[in-house]
């Protein structure tokens, strides 16, 4: 299946003619590349402008963009080429959050 066809980030990023040089460092990424934080915020930051529109309205301490555990990698909840997952779920099972991509 071609990213065109996909509900992932990948196709989210294709169909805004966002290329993969633009978060991968190669024009053709290997597995195992790994985009760094600088480069999501580069288009989707400053970070504190992300942490204010990400807060939960209802619960604006439950902000995943605002973790207490400190700096966490965009990575780690939003998945390019696979579907996202919200990395609090983990621990905190009871919690209700939607991910783009997931």
């Amino acid at each position: 299946m071609s990213w065109a066809h996909s509900k992932n980030i990948d196709a989210t990023h294709g169909k805004v003619d966002i290329l993969c040089s633009a978060c991968h460092d190669k024009k053709l990424p290997v597995t195992g590349d790994t985009v760094e934080n600088d480069r999501c915020l580069t288009c989707h930051g400053p970070l504190e402008a992300l942490q204010k529109r990400s807060e939960p309205k209802d619960f604006p301490d439950r902000n995943p963009h605002k973790s207490h555990l400190g700096d966490i990698a965009c990575t780690v909840c939003h998945h390019s080429h696979k579907a996202s997952t919200v990395y609090c779920l983990g621990c905190h099972g009871n919690f209700k959050m939607k991910i783009p991509g997931g």
